[in-house]
């Protein structure tokens, strides 16, 4: 798969990912204060990150420039920035919820995640998401020839 459907498709996938999740969260026992707005705090947080991506994308399908996709070792190296980059992303995020999930039900004592860390540590992935596949994305949907 091109880098450019990737970045597309996992940024789909996590625009849908992050609303379905913060907001059921009290489906499945996510404690988060939703009087105080949390879920749309850790919402307004995530999505602008992957809507970005996803702008850069039609932006460049709307030019009408076609750039051809980067191979050879710069085409792996693309690759595996993005993929590495997703993955890590989801790890970590995945990693995170459940250590909020289990200190917030009270099944962790020591070492666990108040909301306060908790969008922290997704402020954290977000940030290397941005220093790795933001990098790759404004490349290889650059309107530019």
């Amino acid at each position: 798969m091109s880098v450019r459907f990737t970045i597309i498709y996992a940024s789909l996938f996590f625009v849908l990912l992050i609303l379905v999740a913060f907001l059921t969260g009290p489906l499945w026992g996510l404690r988060l204060d939703y009087e105080k707005g949390q879920q749309m705090q850790l919402i307004q947080l995530c999505l602008p990150v992957f809507l970005s991506y996803l702008a850069a994308a039609v932006s460049y399908a709307t030019v009408g420039k076609t750039l051809p996709e980067p191979t050879g070792e710069r085409g792996k190296i693309l690759r595996l920035v993005t993929l590495g980059g997703f993955t890590i992303f989801l790890v970590g995020v995945t990693v995170s919820t459940l250590m909020y999930f289990a200190t917030a039900n009270g099944w962790l004592k020591n070492g666990g995640l108040d909301f306060e860390k908790y969008s922290l540590t997704l402020t954290l992935l977000l940030g290397f998401l941005g220093s790795t596949t933001s990098t790759v994305s404004t490349f290889i949907f650059s309107a530019k020839q």
